[in-house]
């Protein structure tokens, strides 16, 4: 010390009266003196930190009042000191959080409420700015960032939350952000922007019910076209078509030169079958915003939807003239050139597409059918393994709990399972790979769709069939598995080694007997069956029963009905000479699917069908069979061929043009009257 004759306290003494008598130069002095000797001394900190704060040096205080609360944390003056000057260093989060450790260490509660209550609620005008700079410039990371903070420097400030819960919902993180968004309308319930990003976070979340009334309360809030224009799209979601028709005409309304809500409600119109409308509506987007993107290619989604593939194809041109990386319209485009049988082209853009994109597996799985299709077989069954990835494939990923095989190990002495996919005429051309697995040596576990249950059975060897559940759910033991439709790729199938013994599938004895007592023996016998599943798949792909007029007026034809379902009501008005024999009610009534078909086709010279599951069931019962195919068919039927390389019995018809079925019956009476002559 300077001093040698002074102790500690006598220095501390005199430092004290020092700095009350304002000589501030020699208290500071003695206050280092002391914490020269001594460096944890809890007073001789304090007052230097008050010294620094009375100097206006409030930034330099602080790690003395930190040092002193590390020797005393029981002073609650030097606590209150240093709450107040980290709030004076605009350290208002850590003033806050000091606030936190002095309670917890017995600091009376009411100088500290006093204290806090000084601080300033709202962030700085300088603080907002950084928040709006960030917002305008869609810059969500960098409004987290300056949000983060300003949450805990103002718990109070709706603003602060609804910063942050508007990056966490932008940056799609909505689980994250509803509690932050609830804390916002805690504190002020009435912005209309906090229900709306409440709405965006639920909706992201499949919360429909909870995302409509945020959305609802937003509108009762403050109209606005925005909010109306996203509540139509979460009721178009949920098929409440005119309700979202409504919402979308109020955002029109309320903004006349809103495009997207133009395009929004040709969507909703279009899905009301009202085509003129929704034309108009996507035409109008497209005429509002030229340079759109997403009008473009809507309209070429809607153009192509109702068959006019060749403005269907300008439209999606135009897009990607605009934006020529963008994948929707690069995937759309190439599907419209297939239809249109311009598969070379089609090939070309996806590959540009996957090459922009290598994880787009729409593009991939689009271009494993082209592949298939056109007899690239290697290339095409890898492309086909991305169909788990593609979000509009129709079954699920079975996550089953053992390795995938995928033909690059032996199986000789395991068991592999298999599930089922896609739809049952899938399963009845693939279920033939499974007697090839076992004859690999495997014990094979086929888990077909429950309906086919009873038809699986006839297939050669010692398959075992299984529920699916019993896979998922460990019920039965395994050593590996193989997606049914993945069998190709396992066995290297290419086009001269596809395994076509047929029949791999029988009817059964008692039901062929029972259905020949049933049917007779006169006449010449054809199953007929013109249409498939309802949906997007069967477009054009079923043809008119009437076509078969011409066919049931040849000698001795009788035609014999196997479809069911959707289509039936074509029976009540078949032109004149058209007579169709039904089986009766009781035909394949029960929950086993095509038994009683497979045993009507026992008894049939021909079967006549469009491209169903009817076509694969009598090709793998190797049964005759004529399948018209539409201008361009599904990818197994490949390109111009009239043979199948998956069912020697079968022939194709196709058409010659797109919609045209009368060709198609015309060659295929012309044909069958040369068969009835032999």
């Amino acid at each position: 010390m300077a001093n040698a004759d002074l102790t500690i306290d006598q220095a501390l003494r005199r430092a004290i009266e020092c700095h009350k008598a304002g000589n501030l130069a020699e208290a500071e002095r003695l206050y280092r003196a002391i914490l020269q000797a001594q460096p944890s001394h809890a007073f001789a900190n304090h007052n230097l930190a008050c010294l620094a704060v009375g100097l206006g040096k409030v930034a330099e205080a602080l790690p003395y009042f930190e040092a002193a609360l590390r020797a005393a944390p029981q002073q609650e003056a030097t606590w209150l000191s240093y709450v107040a000057a980290l709030a004076g260093c605009g350290r208002l989060a850590d003033a806050r959080r000091a606030l936190v450790q002095a309670r917890a260490s017995g600091a009376a509660a009411a100088p500290l409420e006093a204290l806090e209550a000084r601080f300033p609620r709202e962030p700085s005008a300088a603080e907002i700015g950084t928040l709006k700079r960030a917002f305008e410039a869609r810059s969500f990371a960098d409004l987290e960032r300056a949000a983060v903070p300003l949450t805990e420097a103002y718990p109070q400030s709706a603003l602060a939350w609804k910063a942050l819960g508007l990056a966490l919902v932008a940056t799609g993180r909505s689980q994250e952000a509803l509690p932050v968004l609830a804390r916002s309308l805690a504190l002020k319930d009435d912005d209309p922007e906090v229900h709306i990003y409440r709405g965006d976070a639920c909706r992201n979340l499949g919360q429909p019910a909870q995302a409509e009334a945020s959305y609802r309360r937003a509108i009762e809030l403050r109209p606005s076209a925005g909010t109306h224009l996203e509540l139509g799209k979460l009721l178009l979601a949920q098929d409440r078509l005119d309700e979202a028709v409504g919402h979308f005409r109020c955002a029109i309304a309320a903004r006349p030169a809103f495009a997207d809500a133009h395009g929004a409600l040709g969507a909703a119109l279009r899905r009301l079958d009202r085509l003129d409308e929704a034309e108009g509506c996507f035409r109008e987007a497209v005429t509002l915003d030229p340079g759109s993107t997403t009008c473009h290619y809507n309209l070429g989604n809607f153009l192509r939807d109702v068959d006019r593939l060749v403005e269907s194809e300008a439209a999606y041109r135009r897009a990607l003239e605009l934006d020529p990386a963008n994948r929707l319209a690069m995937n759309n485009l190439s599907e419209t050139l297939m239809e249109r049988g311009r598969f070379a082209e089609a090939l070309d853009l996806l590959r540009s597409a996957i090459e922009r994109h290598p994880d787009y597996a729409t593009a991939r799985w689009n271009k494993s059918l082209v592949d298939l299709r056109l007899g690239n077989f290697a290339e095409g069954w890898r492309g086909y393994e991305w169909r788990w990835r593609y979000e509009g494939f129709p079954t699920p990923r079975r996550d089953l709990p053992r390795p995938l095989w995928l033909g690059d190990a032996p199986v000789d002495g395991k068991t592999v399972a298999v599930p089922w996919e896609q739809g049952l005429g899938d399963t009845i051309q693939f279920c033939r790979y499974l007697p090839l697995l076992e004859a690999r040596g495997a014990r094979v576990l086929f888990a077909p769709q429950r309906p086919l249950r009873r038809l699986m059975k006839s297939l050669p060897g010692k398959v075992e069939l299984v529920d699916l559940d019993d896979l998922l759910e460990g019920r039965a033991a395994f050593d590996c598995q193989v997606p049914l439709i993945s069998l190709p790729l396992a066995f290297g199938t290419a086009g001269d080694s596809i395994p076509n013994a047929v029949p791999y599938l029988r009817a059964e004895p008692e039901r062929v007997q029972r259905w020949r007592d049933r049917i007779g023996g006169h006449g010449f016998r054809i199953g007929i069956c013109w249409q498939g599943n309802t949906g997007t798949f069967d477009r054009g792909r079923s043809f008119p029963v009437a076509s078969l007029a011409g066919i049931a007026r040849l000698p001795g034809i009788r035609l014999i009905n196997l479809h069911k379902g959707a289509g039936l009501g074509q029976l009540a008005s078949l032109p004149d000479g058209l007579r169709v024999e039904m089986p009766g009610d009781d035909f394949d009534a029960g929950p086993d699917a095509f038994v009683d078909t497979a045993a009507v086709m026992a008894h049939c010279d021909l079967v006549i069908t469009s491209d169903t599951a009817v076509a694969h069931l009598a090709g793998a019962l190797g049964v005759r069979a004529w399948v018209a195919l539409k201008f361009v068919p599904d990818w197994r039927w490949q390109e111009h061929r009239t043979d199948s390389p998956w069912y020697p019995t079968v022939r194709l018809f196709r058409q010659r043009s797109r919609g045209e079925w009368q060709p198609v019956f015309a060659e295929i009476e012309a044909e069958l009257a040369r068969l009835l002559e032999v």
